[in-house]
């Protein structure tokens, strides 16, 4: 992952404000490690949520909303 290429996309984001961005994890050459302990339990995946808030609220302008 680069945090650079992350901070390009926010800045696209504030040019346009209507622009839609999505920061995925993983991917076809990570492999499932990491994953299999981040899903085992339930402590495990709220600790994953919470970093992954901060993460996007440190360093990403989002709009967190419910599905409707």
């Amino acid at each position: 992952f680069s945090l650079f290429l992350f901070v390009q996309m926010q800045a696209l984001k504030r040019e346009d404000p209507s622009l839609k961005t999505l920061l995925a994890i993983g991917g076809w050459n990570h492999g499932s490690r990491g994953f299999k302990e981040m899903v085992a339990n339930k402590e495990n995946r709220k600790k994953f949520v919470a970093n992954s808030l901060a993460y996007i609220k440190e360093y990403g302008e989002f709009v967190l909303s419910s599905a409707s």
